[in-house]
């Protein structure tokens, strides 16, 4: 390599044994001698590279379905929501032409690369890989199609942090952030000679295929292990800590016997409200308040870094119709993903959308913590699943929360439960960063093509 630099990404083999490398375990071979390359989020390159505006290598939005197009022709439409920021294209509907939405119009081939302009912060890129000819991408998308550079060079480097970041930098809006295609072809990228282009794409082709065989192996550890912690909970609240202790029937026929001195009931009889959230989309113009739905819950509890801001006025007014939890309260999610649970520990002032549930358990019977657990249950959500309905947006309403049942312990049973319960386990590793570190070794340094 001219220089002497590159990168080298040490022993072919995934790790599948739960060790997890590191971004820096990369040997790094710095190149001779490196420029400014005149834009500060791309910082130094080598000498022997340019600097060129995306449009100076890739056109935009070359092809289009025309509106004359058979009303029969069959299409495979990938949206937003198809594109995943680490696996790429996720899924696709297969429809006619006539039952398409007006947005179904942009025509990609192989080589291309989809780049979402509108949510930007939800990292919507892909590369298409030998698409269907009959493939159309939303209008929501950019589509970027290499003239003067590697495909799958360009595809790489539209997934880099660096150039990811400033397009969500550039991006105008707030519940709705969006940048004009035009802008992203302005951006300026690092161009290697094309030969280290192609070795670059190989390095990272070899060295992410690690990783997503490492990735594969903990999620399935993960799903085992989420499994065993469903199951330890679900004895816990329906047989409690001691296997000695005597038991009688419940009454319910699938839940089976539960210790003498346990209640068995519908779960609202041991609350003192049970509601959704805001049926109001929120004024975000002079937002202050945290705006929560189901996409901000999720296993460390509620995450108010990424939910909408809504105004003090629209807050207010959610205040008044009880979409407000407070202390103590458990939400959980109703719409797209069921069965999330997160206790509110603190007095931090937010409302919440309608796809999520407050449950105000009765404190004098009902133990908060106790309660958080009962729903992450087998028992609780083998019963939300039978009520159900929907397929393309699964939906759980409120009536049929209602005729959930479960079991309450005396109070200092639940206290130990609850504590028994949160006690950490297991060890759940996973591969951090390392993608986007590997990714940058890469883009700056190239590969090391010694080997």
């Amino acid at each position: 390599m001219a220089g002497g630099g590159g990168v080298n990404g040490g022993n072919d083999q995934a790790s599948l044994d739960g060790s997890i490398p590191r971004a820096d375990d990369v040997t790094v071979r710095p190149y001779a001698a490196y420029k400014d390359s005149g834009q500060e989020w791309i910082g130094h390159i080598p000498t022997t590279w340019d600097v060129k505006p995306v449009k100076a290598v890739a056109t935009c939005n070359d092809d289009v379905l025309d509106e004359s197009t058979r009303s029969n022709h069959r299409i495979s439409y990938i949206e937003i929501s198809d594109v995943d920021s680490i696996a790429g294209v996720t899924a696709s509907t297969d429809m006619e032409f006539a039952s398409a939405p007006s947005r179904a119009r942009r025509l990609v081939k192989d080589g291309d690369v989809i780049v979402s302009t509108v949510r930007t912060y939800l990292r919507a890129i892909a590369p298409m890989r030998n698409p269907a000819t009959n493939t159309v991408v939303s209008t929501g998308f950019a589509v970027f199609r290499p003239r003067h550079i590697v495909p799958a060079f360009l595809a790489y480097i539209f997934r880099a942090e660096f150039l990811i970041a400033e397009i969500i930098a550039r991006s105008v809006g707030v519940s709705y952030p969006a940048i004009n295609a035009s802008e992203i072809s302005r951006l300026f990228i690092p161009v290697p000679p094309s030969a280290e282009q192609s070795a670059i794409a190989a390095f990272l082709d070899r060295e992410t295929g690690k990783i997503d065989a490492l990735v594969a192996e903990q999620e399935r550890l993960m799903a085992l292990l989420k499994e065993k912690r469903q199951a330890v909970i679900s004895q816990a609240v329906t047989k409690g800590l001691n296997l000695n202790v005597k038991m009688k029937p419940s009454g319910v026929e699938w839940l089976g016997d539960v210790p003498q001195g346990w209640r068995v009931g519908h779960i609202k009889r041991f609350c003192r409200q049970i509601t959704d959230g805001a049926h109001i989309s929120p004024v975000t113009e002079g937002g202050v308040f945290d705006f929560v739905s189901t996409k901000d819950i999720d296993d460390n509890g509620i995450n108010f870094s990424d939910c909408l801001k809504t105004s003090p006025e629209s807050y207010e007014y959610m205040i008044s119709t009880g979409c407000r939890p407070y202390v103590g309260d458990v939400l959980f999610s109703k719409d797209g993903t069921i069965g999330r649970a997160a206790l509110v520990i603190d007095d931090h002032e937010f409302a919440v959308a309608s796809s999520l549930i407050i449950i105000r358990p009765n404190k004098n019977i009902f133990y908060s913590r106790y309660l958080f657990w009962l729903l992450q249950s087998a028992v609780v959500l083998a019963q939300v699943e039978c009520f159900v309905k929907g397929a393309g947006l699964p939906r759980l309403s409120i009536q049929n929360l209602l005729k959930v049942i479960g079991v309450l312990p005396p109070m200092v049973e639940q206290v130990e439960i609850a504590c028994e319960s949160a006690r950490p386990r297991y060890p759940m590793p996973i591969a951090d960063n390392l993608l986007s570190g590997l990714k940058y070794s890469a883009f700056r340094w190239g590969p090391d093509r010694r080997r």
